[in-house]
């Protein structure tokens, strides 16, 4: 049977969720960006180590992370409307992201997909914003989890690729340095497997 940890664990860095030996918040560099990025994390994900929204905030100076659908508390929409506000997620009325685009800021949900499926769907916040999702590209590098569509990446990646294409090679490159190291110190805490 799994144990549960406690929410609130203390040998568990607040802020990348990692063991306190295993931390990375010294060693990543928030980096300036032009784009503003808003990380809405699902409250599901609040204490989960494999979580890559939380991590993408560390690395962007000036990122927001912004609780979503707390069991106590309304959702926050302030500043995620007006000109230049893109939802970063594939569907039905997205438009290719290009660095033509004018995107002052990205609205990026954080949580499994069908959860961010539920975010988008059920907010009148977000339903309501423009979408752009990512050109069509490699697979999904990221190993803590797993995900049967092959185009599908995690919160990080999406970022990298999006930032990428907004701000140019050197803050994709950042993003993914990050997000190498965040995998490995998660996957030195698991197991060998036999």
């Amino acid at each position: 049977m799994r144990r549960n940890r406690p929410l609130e664990d203390p040998a568990r860095c607040p802020r990348c969720r990692l063991p306190v030996g295993l931390c990375l918040c010294g060693e990543l560099r928030a980096r300036p960006i032009r784009t503003r990025v808003v990380v809405l994390l699902h409250r599901v994900e609040r204490y989960r180590t494999t979580n890559t929204g939380r991590i993408a905030t560390l690395a962007l100076a000036g990122s927001e992370l912004r609780m979503w659908n707390l069991l106590d508390a309304p959702n926050d929409p302030e500043g995620l409307q007006g000109p230049g506000v893109h939802l970063l997620y594939p569907g039905e009325g997205a438009r290719e992201l290009k660095a033509d685009l004018e995107v002052r800021t990205l609205v990026v949900p954080d949580a499994t997909w069908r959860r961010t499926r539920r975010m988008v769907n059920r907010s009148g916040e977000l339903a309501g914003l423009p979408r752009v999702c990512l050109p069509a590209g490699e697979p999904s590098a990221f190993r803590l989890r797993t995900n049967r569509n092959p185009q599908s990446v995690c919160t990080l990646e999406a970022l990298a690729r999006a930032l990428g294409i907004l701000e140019g090679p050197e803050i994709r490159e950042h993003l993914e340095a990050a997000l190498d190291l965040f995998t490995l110190r998660v996957l030195s805490t698991r197991p060998p497997n036999p």
